[in-house]
Order: structure tokens, then C-alpha cells, then sequence
């Protein structure tokens, strides 16, 4: 699923009105069909905080949002905001449920993910510093379900003269999380972490000072990951500036922000396998 990080207002809008559409024409089907539930919370940052906020959401909600996609639990999750303070509410996340009964029918499960996360605290400051939740909303996608990655094309489209950036006519949250838990790991500064978002065969290369550098990714994370989190990991913003798939295959380009004078891009070839999301390759330019 393709989404620019910063959205107008009224394109977020556009968005949720789509969603409406897209949920509405399944009312026709009856009451006791099967449906997968879709819950909306929408957040208001404190002045200011909308980055750290998401910083926050993307490395505590969302990591634990991720091992419920790989336990079957969860469809997909998604982070859109209005890129300002202004509004009742400035951010928005997503997340579709497999199960009908939505969170209740996961709630035992998810305990155990909660229990066994670790809040990350985004330069000291937990939720209650950075935002908090307005409201939430439940949409009930009944079957037959929209073809895989049908919804996601037609979100897309609504959003086609909206951005000039390359898009994916097809699903593409996987190769979206499988480029999330590289961060994840390397947040963490274990090697083993990092090497396990790499394939076996992938490879970490780029060019630094006019050199280039090429190693496997097994290598890349033995020599850069000694256990610690990193120095800039409270002051680092990445940004999934895009992604295009097709087929089993897809591309990333990541914005990297570390402080207010640092900023270069990592691009991911990712390639999926038995229904699994990892890194072939990451390459990068250190700035100069």
C-alpha cells in the first residue's frame, strides 16, 4: 500500500471517504457473513510532537502490530497524518483484523505480545508526552472479500494525482513491514536481529568517501551491531518515501533524517518467499 508520509488534509479525507465507499458496498451482503474488521484511531499530537509521536507509534504499536501479522492475527497496519498540529485529530492509524470479532477475538494472544514488549521511549518521553488517542472507529469488510490487493489499487488510484511517486498497483504492506523490522532491528543494535531481515544470500553495498563497500548481509550485521542501540537511534527519522512490488519482487527508498544536518537514502531490493518478506539487497551513499 502506497502512502506519502505527509498527506493534505483533504487527501486524508479523500482516503477515509473511499474506505467508506469500499466498506459501504458490502452491505448487501448479509449480517451473518463472515467479515474482517478494520479499527481507525485517530490521534492528536502534542504541539510540535506529530514526528515523535510517530516515531513512537512506528517503534512500540507497530513492532508489536508486527508479530501480530506474522502469528495470523492482523492483515495490515498503517500510519497517514495531516503533517501539522492543526485539526481535532492529526494522525491516523489502521489496522485490519482477520478475525470478525476484531480485537476481542485476539485479545488473549495479543497479552502475550504486549507482555513481552519492551516500551521504546522516544527521547525519554512516552505516550502520555507525545499525544494521545481522540477516538477510534470499526469498518467491517464483509465477504466475498475485494481481490488481494484490489482495495489497496483502488486507494492508489484515489491517490494517483496526488503524488508523483512511483506507485504499485498491488498489495504491497509486506515488502512496507519487511523494511519496518529492518528498522526495528537495527534500532535494537543486535546482529542478530539485523541479520535475520536479510535472506541468506543478501547483500549490503553502497559507495562511502568515493569507495564502494560490498558484503553479505550476515557480515554487514556481525561488524555494525555489537549489542547496543545505536548513538543516533533517539535522533534518527526514516521516512518510506516509496515502495513498488510486482510479483514476489519489490524496491524501497528510504529517507534517513539523523539530526537536522544529516540526510541521505537507503533503497531495498526485497524479495518474498513462501509467503515471507526479506532484504536482498540494501544499498546506500553516505553523504558526502
Amino acid at each position: 500500500m502506497i502512502f506519502s508520509p505527509r498527506l493534505p488534509f483533504m487527501t486524508l479525507v479523500s482516503i477515509g471517504l473511499t474506505l467508506l465507499i469500499l466498506a459501504s458496498s458490502q452491505t448487501v451482503v448479509a449480517a451473518s457473513t463472515p467479515a474482517r474488521v478494520v479499527t481507525m484511531t485517530y490521534l492528536k499530537s502534542e504541539p510540535g510532537k506529530l514526528d515523535q509521536l510517530e516515531r513512537y507509534v512506528r517503534s512500540n504499536w507497530f513492532a508489536m502490530d508486527a508479530e501480530a501479522v506474522r502469528q495470523g492475527l492482523f492483515v495490515n497496519y498503517e500510519w497517514l497524518d495531516t503533517g501539522s498540529d492543526d485539526g481535532t485529530w492529526n494522525a491516523l492509524v489502521m489496522v485490519t483484523y482477520n478475525d470478525e470479532r476484531g480485537f476481542a477475538g485476539i485479545e488473549q494472544r495479543w497479552a502475550a505480545i504486549k507482555a513481552a514488549h519492551k516500551e521504546v521511549r522516544i527521547n525519554g518521553a512516552g505516550m502520555k508526552e507525545l499525544g494521545r488517542v481522540v477516538e477510534s472507529k470499526t469498518l467491517f469488510e464483509r465477504q466475498p472479500f475485494l481481490a488481494k490487493g484490489q482495495q489497496t489499487a483502488n486507494l492508489s488510484a484515489a491517490l494517483a494525482d496526488q503524488s508523483s511517486l512511483p506507485t504499485s498497483p498491488v498489495d504491497v504492506s509486506g515488502a512496507r513491514q519487511a523494511v519496518e523490522e529492518y528498522f526495528r532491528a537495527a534500532d535494537s543494535g543486535k546482529a542478530e536481529n539485523v541479520r535475520d531481515t536479510f535472506w541468506p544470500s543478501g547483500r549490503f553495498e553502497g559507495v562511502s568517501k568515493g569507495t564502494l563497500i560490498s558484503m553479505s548481509g550476515e557480515e554487514f550485521a556481525t561488524k555494525n551491531f555489537k549489542g547496543q542501540p545505536p548513538s543516533y537511534v533517539n535522533n534518527v527519522k526514516r521516512t518510506i518515501e516509496w515502495i513498488n512490488v510486482s510479483g514476489p519482487a519489490g524496491v524501497a527508498r528510504v529517507k534517513i533524517e539523523i539530526g537536522t544536518t544529516t540526510v541521505y537514502f537507503d533503497y531495498f531490493i526485497l524479495y518474498r518467499v513462501n509467503g515471507v518478506w526479506k532484504i536482498g539487497l540494501k544499498a546506500f551513499a553516505n553523504p558526502e
